[in-house]
């Protein structure tokens, strides 16, 4: 059912090296992606080498993420895949060898649930804060973000820290991250976008595959829409006081594999 494209042998490469707005809906917390239907190629390096690929459609509401990567940290190595199919009201973490789909609540559907309860005055507060801190992510009200701060993959992204955690995204779509915590670093990078059809049986779950739902944990949405409504401002991203930052190395070698696998 998951079908890979011809385009992995090239990514098989990267092992090697050394490494919100609306969509089209009523919901104010989802994502918007700038392409409406296409596939991001990532590389992983640092403490985690690897790849990652993205299927999406309508401009993020679909996502089918598919995650090679291994771990080495404090002398443990460990080899993961995963892969995660979101939806517009729901995610799952598929299990290929059992055949299972854990099926777990969305935030943004979770936090529209709660908002469609709220009263008028309450879910315009919400929106006005919303508006304010445009471009930012949910989880990152309070912290910093700089405006079209770097060009990734011929994308402009806004630049996001909090915690430890770097983030590049644009209206919802990560380009770049990096976690740097206690030793443990790794960067992600999107290396090329594809704006092109994708199979719709990508975002399926496959007929022999079992849903087995997860516990329901509201906490950290009742947090966000708490923060919304409170009168604490939302602190909007910064204008880059420079031209954009330019491409790191590695994420210019990783280009330029791409465009070498193009010839083959």
């Amino acid at each position: 059912m998951f079908k890979i494209s011809s385009a992995l042998l090239c990514i098989a490469l990267l092992f090697i090296l050394p490494v919100s707005s609306c969509a089209g809906s009523d919901n104010p917390f989802a994502v918007h992606f700038p392409i409406k239907e296409g596939v991001v190629y990532y590389a992983v390096r640092g403490n985690q080498k690897g790849a990652k690929l993205l299927y999406f459609k309508d401009y993020g509401e679909k996502q089918l993420l598919i995650e090679r990567q291994n771990t080495t940290f404090m002398k443990q190595k460990a080899h993961s895949n995963t892969i995660k199919l979101i939806l517009p009201d729901v995610e799952y973490l598929l299990d290929t060898k059992r055949k299972i789909a854990h099926k777990i609540p969305k935030q943004s559907f979770e936090l529209f649930r709660i908002y469609q309860k709220l009263s008028k005055k309450k879910q315009q507060k919400i929106l006005s804060a919303l508006q304010k801190g445009f471009g930012k992510s949910l989880d990152n009200l309070d912290g910093n973000c700089i405006a079209n701060a770097r060009k990734i993959a011929g994308i402009t992204c806004n630049e996001e820290e909090k915690e430890g955690i770097h983030l590049c995204r644009n209206n919802g779509l990560t380009l770049a991250s990096e976690v740097s915590i206690l030793g443990f670093n790794v960067k992600t990078f999107a290396t090329k976008i594809e704006a092109k059809k994708v199979d719709p049986a990508l975002f399926e779950i496959p007929s022999d595959f079992k849903i087995v739902s997860e516990p329901k944990k509201d906490t950290h949405t009742q947090k966000i829409i708490r923060r919304l409504l409170s009168s604490q401002p939302v602190t909007p991203c910064r204008s880059a006081k420079t031209a954009p930052r330019k491409r790191e190395l590695h994420e210019a070698l990783y280009e330029e594999i791409h465009r070498l696998c193009a010839h083959f």
